[in-house]
């Protein structure tokens, strides 16, 4: 039976649309055979890639937006990865690695690449879910000893990697600026005062705290810490040899880290604020370790050849975890979903102090790309070059461009299902309940206004910007005209081919 739908509710569903990273859906021995039995859902393989893109012609687009990027933005540098058809068509940095010495850039010069690490952290984790050591459905208490903090029910694995663990967001030992005060990631975990809010498996909220636990539980099952772990168990299998998530660095990998730029504050030769919760964002990659690792998942899981995952892994880092409701995009392994055109993407962002990245994979065209920028100011150009990759590349179809069967404006007939409990000022879940930030995290969380017009469309304010959206079934809305995106959000998805907004009916 049907409950009447929250507030709440409703802005959980409206927020999972477009989450990007902020959100988390429909899911062998080594893991270069086929999986075996391990209690999760049966997969498929994923499919070839379909041999449609120009890899010259890809690599030398992206690094014209690149380029302009750097140009129109002012910015020092960027690292860059492109997979096309599978294969590497590029490996590159751009501009300059640090400013003060005019070093340039190049394919093995680190960058830290902030949550995109948690892609990394989830797509090792299922290589041991794949060989039965690890069961997402398990209490993850099973498997670490870390208490989850006021619990509110049984915490999975696959709710901490697709955040709907019901934790608070906050940064209580996220950020670590003292190197003496870096501990082992138990460590922190224990320290950090986070909350779980909610009972798990209610709402998708983006958690550090969640992610950062899940990579904990690969540390645990292995009998390493988190960092020997993940380089054992996927970084040295798949090449990546100048990837990391050890604090401090290395040191040859410290000596030649890109400096990052945050204003006026610059952190050079990998001094820069560590990452207390490393498997949520710690790790620093360079262009030529990123190609690989965009290999594996644009290519079922072979590198330069080789087979590193078994096509079973693939699939299941890739299929649909979670969703707030099944008209909707939600969240894979460790990475959220959404679509450009009739093509499923599969993508992930991430921001430190001074750095800011965005991944982008689009498995069926064998398509990836990775970007990252020395600088925290970078987020137009993040979305310059992830737009227009896309936009280039990804081809929409003829309903999408508005000629084709279905096009047209959608218009409303009557009033939505229970339209008198859906308007009202909505305020987004990210936020802290109960740390030292939850004042300052509630007075600048975004608020959405909705409310239902005269003709029965539901509209969406947001900083002064109107959506009008037609319920096409009951409690799911799309937007009356097509190849409307949502409104923009830099470094987050943006929806397309008639986005769809939800009210769950769980509620």
């Amino acid at each position: 039976m049907e409950r009447a739908v929250s507030r709440r509710g409703f802005l959980a569903g409206v927020g999972a649309v477009c989450a990007g990273s902020a959100a988390a859906g429909r899911v062998g021995g080594s893991d270069g055979t086929s999986g075996d039995d391990t209690g999760i859902d049966a997969v498929t393989p994923a499919a070839a890639p379909t041999g449609q893109s120009d890899g010259a012609d890809l690599a030398e687009t992206v690094a014209d937006l690149v380029e302009t990027s750097l140009d129109e933005y002012d910015l020092p540098g960027a690292s860059v990865a492109v997979v096309a058809d599978g294969e590497i068509a590029l490996a590159e940095g751009f501009g300059v690695a640090d400013r003060a010495s005019g070093r340039e850039a190049d394919a093995d010069t680190p960058f830290r690449i902030g949550s995109v690490s948690k892609a990394v952290t989830a797509t090792a984790l299922m290589r041991r879910v794949r060989t039965g050591d690890i069961d997402p459905a398990a209490d993850v208490t099973e498997y670490v000893d870390v208490p989850v903090p006021d619990a509110k029910g049984t915490v999975t694995l696959a709710d901490l990697v697709t955040h709907r663990a019901g934790f608070e967001d906050g940064n209580s030992q996220l950020w670590i600026s003292n190197p003496d005060a870096v501990a082992p990631t138990p460590t922190h975990l224990r320290r950090a005062t986070i909350s779980q809010v909610r009972p798990p498996g209610e709402v998708g909220l983006y958690s550090n705290y969640g992610a950062a636990l899940a990579g904990q539980v690969l540390a645990a099952v292995r009998g390493e810490a988190f960092e020997t772990a993940v380089g054992d168990e996927l970084l040295g299998p798949a090449g990546m040899e100048r990837s990391s998530f050890r604090q401090p660095l290395p040191g040859s990998l410290a000596e030649a880290h890109a400096t990052g730029y945050a204003g006026p504050t610059t952190y050079a030769s990998g001094e820069f604020p560590f990452v207390g919760l490393r498997p949520a964002g710690a790790m620093s990659t360079t262009a030529g370790d990123m190609a690989r690792f965009l290999q594996l998942h644009a290519n079922d899981g072979v590198v330069g050849g080789e087979r590193v995952l078994a096509s079973e892994t693939v699939a299941a880092v890739h299929r649909q975890w979670a969703t707030h409701h099944e008209a909707l995009d939600g969240s894979a392994f460790g990475l959220v979903e959404s679509r450009h055109g009739d093509a499923r993407v599969l993508r992930h962002n991430g921001g430190t102090i001074a750095f800011l990245s965005d991944m982008v994979i689009v498995p069926e065209r064998g398509l990836g790309l990775f970007v990252a920028y020395n600088s925290n100011a970078a987020g137009e150009a993040l979305g310059d070059v992830v737009d227009g990759f896309l936009e280039r590349f990804v081809e929409t179809t003829d309903a999408d461009s508005g000629d084709g069967p279905g096009s047209g404006r959608l218009t409303p007939d009557g009033q939505p299902t229970r339209a008198e409990a859906l308007a009202g000022t909505y305020r987004s879940l990210r936020l802290s309940k109960t740390g030292h930030d939850r004042i300052t995290t509630t007075l600048q969380a975004p608020t959405l206004g909705v409310s239902v017009a005269d003709d029965g469309a539901l509209v969406t304010e947001r900083g002064g910007s109107a959506q009008r959206w037609v319920e096409v079934e009951p409690l799911v809305f799309e937007h009356e005209t097509e190849d409307r995106p949502t409104p923009p959000s830099r470094g987050s998805t943006a929806c397309r081919s008639r986005p769809r907004w939800s009210a769950p009916r769980s509620w």
